[in-house]
């Protein structure tokens, strides 16, 4: 998440709406403000949260078996982009998985610089 991004949502979620406290930290604590990767959280003390998570995330796969060999589509949720199809194949060597229901090592790799710019540049795969 970008400076800017996070500055906004600071500036949108400062003020507590539960109770109006506007501190985070402190002995005792006021509250957490924690921005980290792609995931803002706002919590306060009186027990009222929010999270913002832009990360990539997986919304289903598909594969399809043809003379032997497993070819498919990996899709996802991009936020801000909506849903992309990613090339199977591709992306689990990339990801460095051997099956395709390892959605967390894939997600998680995706989430690096790496992968986010991959899945935003790479063509979309096709279904058929």
């Amino acid at each position: 998440m970008n400076v800017y991004e996070s500055m906004e949502l600071t500036k949108k979620y400062g003020v507590c709406p539960e109770c109006g406290n506007d501190k985070v930290g402190g002995e005792p604590s006021q509250g957490a403000l924690i921005i980290q990767d792609e995931v803002f959280t706002r919590s306060c003390k009186c027990g009222w949260k929010v999270v913002i998570d832009r990360r990539i995330k997986c919304c289903a796969y598909m594969t399809n078996k043809r003379k032997g060999k497993t070819t498919g589509i990996y899709e996802v949720s991009i936020h801000g982009q909506g849903h992309k199809y990613l090339p199977l194949n591709d992306l689990k060597e990339l990801a460095g998985v051997k099956r395709v229901n390892q959605t967390a090592k894939i997600e998680d790799w995706l989430n690096t610089t790496e992968g986010r710019k991959w899945a935003l540049e790479v063509k979309p795969a096709s279904i058929y």
